[in-house]
């Protein structure tokens, strides 16, 4: 698959082989040899991957893919959210659950930069069928993202078998995270699928409190990276989120007919898309957006240019990672000598269920 040169980036098909709290001091910034690429300025290869393991049946395609991603001798791993299964006794949104997870990509050998998806805890009150009494906490969603917290972001390094320092934004939301790798900083920010959360204020009306803040931190962080950019005079940017902010989006984000989108839509998604339309915008150098959610893997430019309008803005690309039932993975290049600087690969894991031919 080709993506136009409008949205910079180049795309190509190729089949592949194969205790401590979660208050955190804000990190200091990475020195040069803490980072994937050691500092330097040449080309650094990253694996993409979110939304998968949903239940008995992928644990083998899901090793599968992990594996093949450790065979790539990456430099780092971005996973965009959303562990829903484990093979451990307790059920989804349990600490064991998630400490699951947080082994298996602590296996890895390479650098794992991660951000939550709704599975792990803006979901878990519609969980409530399966759980025991032991697990019924759980069905709370900011007892779940205390969970989270404590089990992924228990300090200012990474995940994985290669542990990074990163910045971090506070102590308050240590999720959100930054490092540079290529020169390019890739920075995660708590954005979830479910609306950002509002879809489950019914079961869970104290999400209704939670979510606007988290949206507010989401934002600064936002304005931040983009801010450290213009500091290094970085030849791109690397954002990462789990939520497809606009799935109902058939051409461009914000240029469809707002009656398609549910009420709450304006209030989960439309500031962040206009702060990062206005930020990708002043920035003028290729941004990548790369999130999960809706499982259909595809590399294009949707954000419009203006609200309303049927263009798009130039130098913005999403990257959405395969997710269930497709276990498979996206090897992204980045190259500050390249005047695209991303450019993609899908990876195809041998033995994983093949995607459909309109996948991408």
């Amino acid at each position: 698959m080709t993506v136009p040169r409008s949205a910079r980036a180049r795309a190509v098909c190729l089949l592949a082989a194969g205790a401590l709290t979660a208050a955190t001091a804000p990190a200091v910034a990475a020195g040069p040899s803490d980072r994937p690429d050691g500092g330097g300025s040449g080309p650094v290869t990253l694996g993409l991957i979110g939304d998968y393991l949903y239940d008995a049946d992928q644990v083998d395609d899901a090793e599968r893919m992990l594996a093949d991603i450790d065979a790539a001798h990456l430099d780092l791993v971005v996973h965009d959210g959303d562990t829903t299964y484990a093979p451990v006794p307790q059920f989804r949104c349990s600490r064991e659950v998630l400490q699951y997870h947080v082994d298996r990509l602590n296996a890895l050998d390479t650098p794992v930069l991660y951000t939550p998806g709704d599975n792990e805890w803006t979901d878990c009150p519609a969980y409530v069928e399966g759980f025991g009494a032991e697990n019924l906490g759980y069905t709370d969603p900011l007892v779940a993202l205390d969970a989270v917290r404590e089990t992924f972001f228990p300090d200012d390094r990474s995940l994985g078998g290669e542990r990074i320092p990163l910045d971090v934004q506070s102590e308050e939301y240590p999720e959100n995270r930054r490092t540079t790798v290529a020169g390019v900083p890739v920075a995660t920010l708590h954005v979830v699928g479910s609306l950002e959360g509002y879809e489950q204020v019914g079961l869970a009306p104290e999400l209704a409190e939670e979510t606007p803040a988290r949206q507010e931190a989401a934002l600064a962080w936002l304005a931040e990276t983009f801010d450290e950019a213009e500091r290094t005079g970085a030849p791109g940017v690397m954002l990462v989120w789990h939520a497809n902010p606009d799935p109902y989006a058939q051409t461009f984000w914000e240029a469809d007919v707002a009656a398609e989108r549910p009420p709450l839509w304006d209030d989960a998604y439309a500031g962040l898309l206009a702060a990062l339309r206005e930020e990708v915008t002043a920035f003028g150098r290729p941004v990548v957006l790369v999130h999960g959610d809706s499982h259909f893997q595809r590399i294009d430019g949707p954000l419009a240019l203006e609200a309303g309008e049927t263009s798009g803005v130039p130098d913005f690309t999403r990257v959405e990672t395969f997710g269930t039932p497709n276990l498979h993975w996206i090897e992204a290049t980045i190259d500050p000598a390249d005047p695209d600087v991303f450019t993609f690969e899908r990876r195809f894991v041998p033995g994983n269920e093949a995607p459909p031919e309109a996948t991408g």
